[in-house]
């Protein structure tokens, strides 16, 4: 594909090609394309953990992105990097694009944020529960409940990401685990969506990469 459809705000994921471990795979991270001009792209510059990745010139880096559907993918060289009004890296514009099936791992955004869901299980309550989340990514949450929940449970996941932003879809608990805090326990489940729909993903991604960069203009990031 041509690198024409290369636009100025299209969100984009970046991975840093010498983090990569075949045993484990490696994290794509946030970003968007703030500019694009005939030689370069500028990227904002990704986070991880609450603080700026520290990406040299001379780095090579993969970057993706899903354009109608379909998922794109191009390796590119860090030119140089800035830091004024927003951290960016100054990349090398390809020349076409590689068409994949995207497969990984999702950075995840520390964030509390309320959490509904209901059992899918005929033989227990099916009553509307609440919780908050520990952290969030495209592929799943971390969250804490009140009543301990089974690993294999599938619920009915109301994600509230804004007022009027409300992620719906079935999910798997993975893990649950017992916390204590300051000696109160406290009930941890991992699930993983099931039925999430690319839109709905791209609307996580979107709400994980627009924090991020509310929380450097608050200076709340390193």
């Amino acid at each position: 594909m041509d690198a024409s459809i290369l636009k100025t705000n299209q969100l984009v994921e970046i991975e840093l090609i010498d983090e990569r471990n075949q045993d484990k795979g490696s994290l794509r991270y946030p970003s968007r394309i703030e500019d694009s001009g005939t030689e370069y792209l500028s990227l904002a510059a990704p986070i991880h953990n609450s603080i700026l990745l520290n990406i040299r010139p001379g780095q090579t880096i993969q970057v993706t992105l899903r354009v109608k559907q379909i998922n794109y993918i191009f390796d590119t060289v860090v030119v140089s990097r800035k830091d004024n009004p927003i951290p960016v890296l100054i990349v090398k514009k390809p020349s076409e694009l590689k068409t994949i099936e995207q497969k990984r791992e999702y950075v995840r955004l520390p964030i509390n944020l309320p959490i509904r869901y209901i059992l899918l299980d005929p033989e227990k309550s099916n009553n509307i529960m609440h919780g908050q989340t520990i952290d969030i990514s495209a592929g799943g949450v971390l969250f804490i409940v009140q009543d301990k929940l089974q690993q294999g449970d599938r619920l009915e996941l109301e994600l509230i990401l804004k007022e009027r932003e409300v992620i719906r879809c079935t999910a798997k608990v993975i893990r649950v685990f017992l916390e204590e805090v300051d000696k109160l326990k406290r009930i941890k489940v991992a699930v993983g969506y099931e039925d999430i729909t690319e839109i709905q993903r791209d609307k996580i991604f979107k709400f994980i990469f627009d924090k991020q960069r509310e929380w450097i203009r608050k200076g709340l990031i390193k």
